[in-house]
């Protein structure tokens, strides 16, 4: 069963829902006043952020410019591109107000330029787990020993594993539904901060990666139409595996003395 707890030092570095549709043309400066509008009391700030994308046949490089609007901690954000809308948070209180601005965002969008198609809907969690050691963390102790993976040759006394990664892809019964799991042994911050999206903290030294996209696809020779509902539907029913999946991946240590210890 899943558990709807919200610790109070969770590891959660960043949450993500990405929404991905048919390309479109992007949108015009009366439409990103009316979206605007819409998310004044979510994500009231605009910017522009733009990436580089590289084309694979023909290695062209190119800038992509897109709105982006900001909450006023600048720790929530949501991405208008041409082809996806992207609601990202550092600042995790609970699935329910997150799905709320997911739902506000997508709405807003929809209604003010009508979306086509739904292709693809994802909902990601990256965790960094940190624990109260110094030297060499036993991660036995906290994580689920089924991802551990290989320890230094015992024989070596010179040797330490640093860094480990991998991945596990999880079908679910509901068709187009899967979930994929990345982990592994890291050092530094898995999830950096920018101007557009901040992560206030300083954060060094070794962590736990876990990394879990639930995701949904169209099926293969069809492309349903766009309704929110069913955009809403797939973010709760994915959220549910999700949660499970960290919830045993962890050990009560790392809950009782880590996740609930407010101190």
């Amino acid at each position: 069963m899943t558990s709807n707890e919200v610790y109070p030092r969770s590891a959660l570095a960043l949450a993500v829902v990405e929404l991905r549709h048919p390309s479109t043309e992007p949108l015009s400066s009366s439409a990103l006043g009316l979206i605007k509008a819409g998310l004044a009391a979510v994500t009231p700030i605009q910017r522009w952020e733009e990436v580089m994308t590289i084309d694979v046949q023909s290695g062209t490089q190119e800038v992509r410019r897109f709105p982006k609007f900001i909450s006023r901690d600048q720790r929530t954000a949501v991405s208008f591109r041409t082809e996806a809308i992207a609601v990202e948070t550092t600042n995790y209180e609970g699935f329910a107000g997150f799905r709320d601005v997911v739902e506000t965002a997508v709405r807003v969008r929809h209604d003010v330029d009508p979306l086509d198609a739904i292709e693809r809907v994802g909902l990601r969690y990256i965790d960094e787990v940190r624990v109260p050691v110094a030297g060499p963390v036993p991660w036995g102790d906290w994580i689920s020993p089924k991802l551990l993976g290989p320890d230094a040759p015992y024989s070596s006394e010179f040797l330490s594993v640093v860094q480990q990664q991998g991945v596990t892809v999880f079908a679910a019964q509901t068709p187009g539904d899967s979930i994929t799991l990345r982990y592994g042994l890291g050092e530094g911050q898995a999830v950096v901060g920018s101007p557009n999206l901040a992560r206030p903290g300083e954060f060094s030294g070794p962590f736990f990666l876990i990394d879990i996209d639930g995701a949904w696809a169209a099926p293969e020779g069809m492309i349903p139409e766009f309704d929110v509902d069913d955009v809403m539907g797939a973010c709760t029913r994915l959220h549910g595996p999700i949660k499970d999946v960290f919830e045993s991946l962890v050990s009560e240590k790392l809950r009782n003395e880590v996740f609930r210890n407010v101190i």
